[in-house]
């Protein structure tokens, strides 16, 4: 059943009421958030505020640092680290549950059941959801994995209250990664590159455009687009230990001189995801028996000069228990900050299961205007050789 506010703005659009809008014009607000650019959406990474590139192993290490493939600090076995089957994650906003789960049953931006839900915004809801799989496998130190990823988000156009800015992304394809390890395992590099196709409909819609099945079709196949890009990840990591205590320093490029993206029409321009250069330092005090203690600090985005330095410092901290490093251990609990604010998050382990939570804010100004929102991320994962 339709809202009585989508009836009311439809009839001001239809007798000339309201002011007019045409169809794909441009968002007013940023759904290209840095986090929602990796192929799969990781809750350690979320609560730790994506200062992970020293000690990013795991399923993460492929994008957030590709030198830790295979893992840091542990000795390579001969036969399979991990073979994930699945790893699947959801994420989204207070208002984005239903939304999520409409993704999560396979349906797309033209369906009526995802619509209503982004059609909330109206109601003062800013609904946001991602679901993502991603299984893949790790032999020593070679990675292979498939991403599937779907994103859906909506907000109030700045100028129009009858109309909504509408943001639908999905990414799907193969990635793979290598790593190389010196003798000691104190200097690593690794480098991963993928395939994505990318299909993409963004867009400001009137609301009585949405609201009517027909309209909406046309509208979004109007403004879809299909993308493919190589998008390629490098990254460098020393461990060191100094009386007692063990330190890590990494170097990761993300879009190594930034990923081209080509769309399947002549007339719609190319665009790229801009190269990310990362910095971080680490330190891993030992908590005795119990685990340890990973501090890290980093500074991210180095070459872009169109970001406020502030926006690109992180700090994160994880308290893991266990005899395994890293996102190995038993269990863990994380905290991060950035200049959108804090987040945090906790992981457990049982056996062949893997479950993380986080939750964390995003920005989703236009610019430097700074809009944050407060999302949230779960990630269940089956590593079938543990």
């Amino acid at each position: 059943m339709r809202l009585i506010t989508f009836q009311a703005a439809s009839l001001l659009l239809t007798t000339g009421l309201a002011p007019s809008l045409g169809l794909g014009q441009t968002l007013t607000f940023d759904p290209r958030s840095q986090f929602d650019r990796a192929p799969l959406a990781s809750a350690r990474a979320a609560g730790m505020a994506e200062a992970l590139t020293p000690v990013a192993d795991g399923p993460d290490a492929v994008y957030y640092n590709p030198a830790a493939i295979g893992g840091i600090r542990q000795k390579e076995e001969g036969t399979l680290s991990d073979f994930y089957f699945p790893y699947f994650s959801i994420a989204g906003d207070s208002h984005a549950l239903a939304l999520a789960k409409e993704l999560r049953s396979g349906k797309n931006l033209e369906d009526d059941a995802v619509t209503t839900e982004l059609l909330r915004t109206h109601s003062g809801a800013n609904p946001y959801a991602r679901v993502s799989l991603f299984p893949h496998a790790v032999y020593r130190r070679m990675f292979v994995g498939y991403t599937y990823d779907v994103r859906a988000s909506s907000a109030p156009h700045a100028d129009d209250a009858t109309a909504l800015d509408v943001d639908e992304r999905s990414q799907r394809g193969p990635i793979i990664g290598y790593s190389l390890a010196s003798d000691r395992k104190d200097l690593y590099w690794g480098l991963s590159i993928g395939y994505l196709e990318r299909s993409e409909t963004q867009g400001s819609f009137p609301l009585a455009t949405l609201n009517q099945a027909d309209d909406r079709k046309r509208a979004f196949h109007e403004v879809n687009r299909i993308y493919k890009g190589s998008p390629i990840h490098t990254g460098v990591l020393w461990n060191f230990q100094q009386q007692g205590l063990r330190g890590s320093l990494g170097v990761v490029v993300r879009n190594l001189t930034g990923t081209r993206y080509d769309s399947s029409s002549t007339d719609t321009p190319t665009y790229k995801d801009p190269e990310d250069l990362t910095i971080a330092a680490s330190i891993s005090p030992s908590l005795g028996r119990w685990g340890y203690w990973n501090l890290v600090g980093q500074v991210s985005e180095l070459t872009r000069n169109d970001i406020e330095t502030k926006e690109k410092f992180r700090l994160g901290s994880e308290w893991t228990f266990g005899d395994a490093f890293g996102s190995k251990s038993t269990c863990a609990l994380r905290v991060g900050y950035r200049y959108a604010g804090l987040s945090w998050g906790a992981s457990l382990r049982l056996g062949i299961l893997g479950l993380n939570l986080a939750s964390y804010p995003e920005d989703v100004g236009l610019g430097n205007t700074h809009v944050i929102e407060r999302r949230s991320i779960v990630n269940l994962a089956i590593n079938l050789v543990d």
